[in-house]
């Protein structure tokens, strides 16, 4: 069941970067990141009242409570995962290509794994090899965003620091979830995202409700992005990560975007550049070449013990 579930988020995350662009610039990419988010905790919370009546023993909390601080955490780390990476994921699909958004999202892995080694984690500094690799294919990529390519190099940019916002969401969930449901740590976590970008509007676009849509199109793809992309598939993979070792769940993320390419390609019409296609060469290898080191480590250790 969580390989299954890890393959319906793959096909859950690698469509959102171009339904996100399809839906335009009507409504500011702050606008968009309140309703998707506020959709996606609408199902989950259904969901917890649901699951809790049928099975109120999964979610007890331990003798004493749970610590403050591990709420904190979660809140924090939630801020990044549901708030700013979303956030950041709108100005990106916006602003440029959704085949150079779904690319720069797939390096997450290396990300991910590179980020724990730095705060801690166990890790090989081989691991910056696989970084450099699918660096470079960035650059690649990115490169005719300077002269014009219907992409931009701010848009990439925005797509590079959603990624990083994830991968620090996601080393959060798994070090520090432990005693809470799947479902407590994603309503809690996307309760701080939702607060955070409601704040930001209040704040900064002196609004306390984000506009609405004028096209039922633009309602059903925000639905699928709320529903789908955010509640559903957040849910998986916050359930995937309790019951999969981290090696195991990241391998999925790189069929991502073979997904969100081809529909950018055949959904949008989107060119398919030499640029492009290097840069997917580039950063499948270093994807490949991360997974290939995860394996060598972990052989090298059993065989130790």
């Amino acid at each position: 069941m969580p390989y299954a579930a890890m393959l319906l988020v793959v096909l859950l995350w690698g469509s959102a970067a171009a339904v996100g662009r399809r839906l335009g610039t009507d409504l500011s990419a702050l606008e968009l990141s309140i309703w998707r988010v506020a959709i996606g905790f609408l199902l989950l919370l259904i969901l917890h009242l649901l699951t809790s009546r049928k099975h109120p023993k999964s979610f007890s909390q331990p003798k004493g409570g749970m610590p403050f601080q591990t709420y904190l955490r979660i809140w924090t780390f939630g801020i990044f995962g549901y708030g700013i990476m979303i956030w950041l994921f709108f100005c990106a699909a916006r602003s440029t290509l959704a085949s150079h958004v779904v690319l720069i999202l797939s390096m997450a892995p290396i990300s991910t794994l590179l980020m724990d080694r730095l705060l801690g984690g166990r890790g090989s500094a081989k691991s910056f090899i696989s970084a450099g690799i699918s660096l470079l294919g960035i650059a690649i990529m990115v490169a005719p965003s300077l002269s014009g390519s219907g992409a931009s190099l701010i848009g990439d940019f925005w797509a590079l620091l959603a990624m990083l916002s994830f991968s620090l969401y996601t080393i959060g969930v798994k070090r520090y979830s432990n005693g809470m449901s799947t479902l407590q740590v994603n309503l809690h976590g996307m309760a701080a995202g939702l607060a955070f970008l409601w704040l930001v509007l209040a704040i900064g676009e002196r609004k306390f409700l984000p506009a609405g849509f004028h096209e039922i199109d633009q309602w059903t793809q925000i639905a699928y992005l709320g529903l789908g992309s955010t509640g559903l598939a957040y849910f998986l993979y916050a359930w995937a990560l309790g019951n999969l070792a981290v090696d195991k769940v990241v391998p999925f993320i790189y069929l991502q975007p073979v997904v969100g390419v081809l529909l950018s390609l055949l959904w949008l019409g989107e060119p398919f550049s030499l640029p492009l296609a290097l840069g997917m060469g580039f950063i499948a290898a270093g994807l490949l070449w991360n997974q290939f080191q995860t394996n060598t480590i972990k052989n090298e250790v059993l065989n130790r013990g």
